[in-house]
């Protein structure tokens, strides 16, 4: 991340004369990132201070919404080097976890990292859950935080005189590591579950991206999970194909995605059957519960916000998604991020069309196209041919394949032999996930009691050459919908027949490939 980058760049030079950084400016700027990313933004940030007792190394202070981050411990960070900010990202986690607990903040009583607080009943678990949050919080917001934790400790035990000195109320330091190690391991498959579930949602399997955000919000609760699980049940509802509503392209937003759905599900005069039209109503219900609920997390989320009016366009309640973007001063897109602006842009556009303003329609779906990544392009424009009439309905016949140098780099991808493996359950759901990695490639296997249910292996790409998605539209036409799920960074393209993924940039760089297994 930029922000990191700068931020590195000042951290390491503090106190050499060549920049005017200081310890609470860079920990601030470090606790901000942590907070935008916590996404708890309706919540208030805690003040950071300063201190020189060098007691705690860090401690929350419920009473006062403060974290105290001691001198000598931003000094350990530091001499971390090039992972300095990421082992004062995990400290300033840790205790901006505090602030989020319900526990900490009835008992009114201070944390300290490294003592564990005798006036909780259950401190290690108030403890782990905090250290797990604080290492996940710490990945969204672009923190690398692999081996740093076990490189850290040791030194805070060294420079608090606690090696080889137990006291009560401080775990000794073999204690603390096998702590750290467990907590890391739990935070690494959360972090996997979390970006996994996005493939699962490419390759439509909405029940097991759900049961993925589930697991996370055991541990964290931000608004992007309750975005995610918004997103699952407004597509799982896109199942039930509606042509008045669902012949437009969605802008629907995950955190951190922008999917996109089917176009097209029937031929012809397609009408939902009352059952059918009641369970599509219930699921976009469920959708705008959690668009609603991330907004309460953070009013200012916009991939929300933008997820919301889909919903209500979806529902067939376009004036009142007009209504509510008015309310919400979304009308004018001045101001917001590009990719944002543009899928405001197409979510509008659908609301105009279907309120019967094909004016307004029109230049919505036109300001959708300038200056964005080819995705958002291509999906307005095939709105705008909708809104002429000039779409016809249809499903393709033909597969779409990959070119043939992608195939058979595709092809070499295998998973490995995961039975041996332990299970991790997912959270209530009775599904269990294994998973491996084996140097560029993460291989993971979902079942229940009756066995596995769909496998994936992930290659981080570095050998095939760009891609080019405007060169495959033309060619494929508009077939290449059903297999395109665009991002703001970029997008995932799917063979059907085959179930490769390519993951790649707005730049055509292919970033990773992925296999999937259904069995």
């Amino acid at each position: 991340m930029m922000l990191g980058g700068v931020l590195m760049l000042c951290f390491l030079q503090q106190g050499m004369g060549n920049a005017p950084s200081t310890p609470e400016s860079v920990a601030g700027k470090v606790l901000s990132q942590l907070f935008e990313a916590s996404g708890r933004l309706n919540s208030k940030q805690p003040v950071l201070k300063i201190t020189r007792e060098n007691k705690r190394v860090a401690a929350y202070f419920p009473k006062n919404n403060s974290i105290v981050l001691d001198l000598k411990a931003y000094e350990v960070c530091r001499s971390l080097g090039k992972d300095s900010l990421n082992a004062l990202a995990f400290i300033l986690g840790h205790e901006l976890a505090h602030a989020f607990q319900t526990e900490v903040r009835l008992a009114g009583k201070s944390t300290n990292f490294l003592s564990y607080d005798q006036h909780y009943s259950s401190p290690t678990r108030v403890e782990k859950v905090a250290d797990i949050q604080g290492i996940f919080t710490a990945y969204l917001a672009g923190f690398k935080l692999e081996n740093v934790v076990q490189q850290m400790l040791p030194k805070l035990y060294d420079a608090y005189n606690l090696t080889d000195k137990p006291l009560p109320g401080y775990p000794v330091l073999s204690e603390r590591m096998e702590s750290a190690r467990e907590v890391q391991a739990i935070a690494d498959t959360l972090i996997e579950v979390f970006e996994i579930a996005n493939y699962l949602i490419v390759a439509e399997k909405y029940e097991l991206a759900g049961a993925c955000y589930e697991h996370v919000m055991k541990y964290y609760q931000g608004r992007e999970i309750h975005n995610n699980l918004g997103v699952m049940y407004l597509l799982a509802a896109m199942d039930y194909y509606l042509p008045a509503t669902d012949r437009f392209v969605y802008p629907v937003e995950l955190d951190a995605s922008t999917q996109l759905k089917k176009i097209e599900k029937a031929r012809g005069g397609y009408e939902l059957s009352p059952q059918d039209r009641f369970i599509r109503s219930r699921l976009l219900e469920k959708a705008l519960e959690h668009f609603r609920q991330a907004m309460r997390l953070d009013k200012n989320y916009l991939p929300a916000k933008i997820n919301l009016i889909c919903a209500l366009n979806l529902l067939e309640k376009p004036q009142e998604a007009l209504d509510y973007a008015k309310e919400n001063k979304l009308l004018a897109g001045a101001g917001k991020k590009q990719t944002h602006a543009a899928n405001l842009s197409l979510a509008l556009g659908i609301s105009y069309a279907l309120s019967g303003d094909r004016l307004l329609a029109h230049a919505e779906f036109a300001a959708a196209q300038t200056n964005v990544p080819q995705a958002t392009k291509i999906q307005a424009q095939y709105n705008l041919d909708v809104l002429n009439e000039r779409q016809l309905m249809f499903l393709p016949h033909n597969f779409f394949e990959f070119p043939e140098q992608f195939q058979v780099q595709m092809q070499a991808i295998s998973l490995p032999r995961m039975s041996q493996l332990t299970p991790v359950r997912i959270a209530e759901t009775g599904l269990f996930l294994r998973m491996t990695r084996q140097g560029n490639t993460a291989s993971f296997s979902f079942g229940d009691h009756t066995g596995n249910l769909v496998s994936l292996a992930r290659f981080q790409n570095k050998m095939a050459p760009r891609l080019d998605l405007m060169e495959l539209s033309t060619t494929l036409d508009k077939i290449f919908f059903y297999n395109l799920v665009s991002t703001p960074d970029g997008f995932y393209l799917k063979s059907k027949k085959a179930e490769f993924v390519l993951k790649v940039s707005n730049r055509g760089e292919v970033l990773e490939m992925a296999r999937l297994y259904f069995h």
